[in-house]
């Protein structure tokens, strides 16, 4: 099991377990003044404060593992997956296009979202997670993907590549359109560097900071698929490489 469920699990065995304490409290202290109150409020209060204390207890602690990323990246650990990454896109192995996107979490679940950007300038368009699931290592997901023309959706899966000093730096997997079955492979890298950070969120456009991040990835990835030529203004050998 990954981590993130073993923390709501025991979310749920802690608020469960001290509102069973804080109700026999309150039932004990009734019953020691049970000659002043009637003989039907001791177990009724009990039961009124195992289920609202149960309750406001585990939307406290929800509220405090979803509001600090800091306790969040403590309890993970090496499982810890939010952030900024920056991502090659290809098929048949040749480079199409790069993106970047931001895994974050709320209510409770990993949600996650961003752009595409095909190599030559052309285009663009954003995407996000409509379902996650999360069976680590392995990421699974339904998305939807928009650009100024059309909207798509598709299925992809990704895993992170696991680290034993740390979180992961690295995930890779594959998505496929199911407008017309197309398959796309990606290799994602999470951005930790802050002064790159700062330079991305200021960039408005993103598209230069990410470019300029992974060129030279994208070069020996073109070099190894013996590429000469590819972004050019009909996109090459792949038309498109959109989600």
């Amino acid at each position: 099991m990954d981590r993130t469920k073993r923390i709501q699990q025991a979310v749920s065995v802690l608020s469960v377990g001290a509102s069973v304490v804080a109700a026999q409290q309150a039932a004990t202290w009734l019953s020691a003044h049970q000659q002043q109150l009637p003989g039907w409020l001791s177990p009724v209060t009990a039961v009124v404060v195992y289920t609202i204390g149960s309750l406001v207890l585990r939307f406290l602690l929800e509220l405090l593992l979803e509001s600090f990323q800091p306790l969040r990246r403590l309890l993970l650990g090496n499982q810890f997956i939010e952030g900024i990454w920056f991502e090659i896109i290809s098929q048949n192995n040749i480079p199409v296009g790069i993106g970047h996107s931001e895994i974050i979490f709320s209510d409770g679940k990993f949600r996650f979202g961003g752009e595409d950007f095909m190599l030559n300038g052309s285009d663009k368009g954003h995407f996000r997670a409509d379902l996650i699931e999360l069976s680590w290592p392995v990421l699974k997901y339904k998305y939807t993907y928009e650009t100024g023309e059309h909207k798509d959706s598709g299925y992809g899966e990704a895993q992170f590549l696991e680290r034993g000093d740390g979180p992961p730096l690295k995930y890779a997997g594959a998505f496929v359109n199911l407008r017309d079955g197309s398959r796309y492979m990606f290799e994602s890298f999470r951005i930790e560097d802050r002064e790159l950070l700062e330079r991305f969120h200021a960039d408005l456009g993103k598209q230069g900071t990410v470019h300029q991040y992974l060129e030279g990835l994208v070069n020996e990835r073109v070099a190894k698929a013996g590429v000469t030529q590819f972004v050019t203004g009909n996109r090459g050998v792949q038309p498109d490489a959109r989600r």
